[in-house]
């Protein structure tokens, strides 16, 4: 982070300093990827270019999760998720 910003520029900032940290332990992204949801249904009907950029974060975040979680970590996170 660390560079001001704001709207989309200050999402994928944020996104992107938060995932770098948080990506190696389990939990933490299992609740990103439930936040980003989260705020890609909030924005879906009034606001598309901010459902895209959360829509395409969750998917990157999700997948990341899927491919790179194992055992007992990826079935907590498909629980949760899913």
């Amino acid at each position: 982070m660390g560079r001001y910003c704001n709207g989309l520029e200050a999402i994928e900032d944020t996104y992107a300093s938060a995932f770098s940290e948080w990506k190696f332990h389990y939990k933490y992204p299992t609740e990103f990827v439930m936040v980003l949801n989260w705020k890609l249904w909030e924005h879906y009907k009034s606001n598309a270019p901010y459902a895209e950029l959360y829509g395409r974060l969750f998917s990157e975040a999700s997948d990341y999760a899927e491919k790179n979680l194992k055992g007992a970590k990826l079935e907590y996170f498909i629980k949760i998720t899913g």
